[in-house]
């Protein structure tokens, strides 16, 4: 037996290679579009909410600055419904 003859049983008494694992299992594609989605919504919502509260100001704002008045808080502690003060 020559030294080429060994070496080629020894290539095939070599272990075989292992079996290739199972990739782990992938999250559906829809999950983290929704809890992206859920976030944004959760922080824009309420910013929305707060400008759609405030927005209805502005028209009496703008009449009041029309007529020559300035806007007055109604209480000292500047919360309460706006006036109109004329001079």
């Amino acid at each position: 037996m020559s030294a080429l003859d060994g070496l080629l049983l020894l290539a095939f008494l070599a272990p075989p290679t292992p079996i290739r694992p199972e990739p782990p299992r992938r999250v559906p594609g829809w999950f983290p579009a929704f809890i992206m989605g859920a976030t944004v919504f959760l922080m824009v919502a309420p910013m929305i909410a707060i400008w759609g509260f405030h927005r209805p100001e502005k028209p009496f704002r703008d009449a009041c600055a029309a007529a020559g008045g300035r806007i007055v808080p109604a209480s000292l502690a500047g919360d309460g419904p706006p006036r109109c003060k004329r001079f």
